[in-house]
């Protein structure tokens, strides 16, 4: 959950990615990690950053050889929260813009491309677009925070309350309680079976415990 974050390692796998399987020239594959790291790296992220990016990656990589295309998984989960805005209500498809736009300047074919979307676009709502266990995992990894150590959860979650400082508290608070409450409502959080044992029990604590919090 708290993954240390190896820009250089990273950059070389990623350049290597983007020129091998999207024809990419080195110098486009250059601007486009560069362009990722500053976004990520935006002041008001505390918790949609590189960090959070780095951990779903290392979430993802653990299952690579179950994954059916892992060039595509592995740029949407850099492009899934690429834009981040807490006052806008259409981040993800911003988001898969973002994606389409860069991806069609390579030579990924249409229907990747189309793959690449529908897996940012499932973020939204954390509801399969696509039935494979590609978008299964994307999904399962990016809640993987929820199953986390106390302590790391509670970082996290007050995290995200400083990501919403300019929500005054009363308003958090009740926001905040409705998406955990839709949360703890999903007959399971984790899609995957490897997930849901390893987290489900652990991430279901966390949120009721968080709910408690939040009704003091």
């Amino acid at each position: 959950m708290m993954t240390p974050i190896n820009i250089a390692s990273e950059q070389v796998f990623c350049l290597f990615l983007l020129k091998e399987s999207f024809g990419m020239q080195l110098k486009q594959a250059e601007d486009l990690f560069y362009e990722l790291v500053e976004r990520y790296n935006e002041p008001h992220r505390r918790y949609h950053n590189l960090r959070h990016i780095f951990s779903v990656l290392e979430c993802v990589k653990s299952y690579q050889d179950r994954i059916l295309d892992y060039p595509i998984l592995y740029l949407s989960v850099w492009f899934h929260d690429v834009i981040y805005d807490i006052r806008s209500h259409d981040n993800e498809d911003q988001s898969a813009d973002y994606a389409k736009q860069k991806l069609e300047s390579t030579s990924c074919e249409k229907d990747r491309i189309d793959q690449c979307q529908k897996l940012i676009l499932s973020t939204k709502k954390h509801e399969l677009l696509v039935n494979n266990f590609d978008n299964m995992i994307l999904l399962d990894a990016d809640l993987s925070i929820l199953g986390a150590s106390r302590q790391q959860y509670l970082e996290y979650s007050s995290n995200i309350r400083k990501e919403y400082s300019i929500i005054e508290d009363k308003a958090y608070q009740e926001g905040r309680t409705k998406v955990l409450n839709s949360l703890l409502n999903k007959e399971r959080l984790y899609l995957t079976d490897e997930m849901f044992k390893t987290y489900e029990l652990a991430a279901r604590e966390n949120i009721a415990y968080e709910l408690k919090l939040l009704a003091v």
